[in-house]
C-alpha cells in the first residue's frame, strides 16, 4: 500500500516512550523496567505519583531558566484520560527513517536507560544532546540543529551526518527558530514530548 501524502519522511523522537504493538503508556513504565532505571530517584525523591512541584522541578526543570520554567507553567496540566489507557494501535514502529534524540542529563529516563529501550525496541542508536528531559526549554537552538540534520533516504541505516549539522550556522539556526510562532513552538514541545 502506498504511503499517505501527509506521511512523514522521517522521524525524530525525543526522549521517547517507544511502544510495543497493543501495548498502553501505563503497560509501557513496567515493560521496560522503568523503576530500576530511577531507583535511586525514587529511593530519593519518593514514588513518581507523590511528587509535588518541588520534585517535578528538579526531574524535569533542573536545567531550564528560571524564566523560561515560569512562563511555561500556564502550559502544565494533567494528561488526558486516555493516554495511559489506549493501547499503541499499530502492529509495529511506522516505516519511517527515525532518529531517536536523548538528553545526557534527563532524569526521569537516564541515558544507559533510553539506550537500551530504544536498540531493543527499534534496533537504533541514540543521538544525545547536553541537559535534561526537556531540550525544548533548556537548550531550543542545540535541539533546533539536531532537528535541522539533512533528511536521510527512506530505508537507510539512521546514522546523524554530523559533520552537515556541524556546518550548520548558529546564527541561521537561532533566526528559524525565533521565527516560529508560540503556537508552533508549543506544537514541536509537545509532538518532541509526547513522542
Amino acid at each position: 500500500m502506498p504511503r499517505s501524502a501527509t506521511a512523514p519522511r522521517s522521524s525524530w523522537s525525543q526522549a521517547p516512550v517507544i511502544p510495543t504493538p497493543g501495548e498502553t503508556a501505563r503497560e509501557w513504565w513496567s515493560g521496560v523496567g522503568h523503576d530500576k532505571a530511577i531507583a535511586a530517584l525514587v529511593e530519593r525523591l519518593g514514588r513518581m505519583s507523590s511528587w509535588g512541584p518541588q520534585e517535578l522541578a528538579e526531574v524535569f526543570l533542573h536545567d531550564v531558566p528560571a524564566e523560561i520554567a515560569q512562563a511555561s507553567e500556564r502550559f502544565n496540566r494533567a494528561p488526558g484520560p486516555g493516554m495511559f489507557r489506549e493501547p499503541w494501535p499499530l502492529s509495529g514502529w511506522p516505516d519511517v527513517p527515525t532518529r531517536v534524540l536523548a538528553p545526557r542529563d534527563d532524569r526521569l529516563f537516564p541515558l544507559a536507560f533510553q539506550q537500551r529501550v530504544t536498540r531493543e525496541r527499534l534496533g537504533l542508536p541514540v543521538h544525545t544532546l547536553p541537559g535534561g528531559h526537556i531540550p525544548m526549554l533548556a537548550r531550543p537552538e542545540e535541539l533546533a540543529a539536531h532537528l535541522a540534520t539533512p533528511r536521510i533516504r527512506h530505508g537507510e541505516q539512521v546514522i546523524v551526518n554530523r559533520r552537515a549539522s556541524d556546518d550548520l550556522e548558529a546564527s541561521h539556526i537561532r533566526d528559524s527558530w525565533a521565527r516560529l510562532s508560540d503556537l508552533q513552538l508549543l506544537s514541536v514541545a509537545l509532538n518532541l514530548y509526547s513522542a
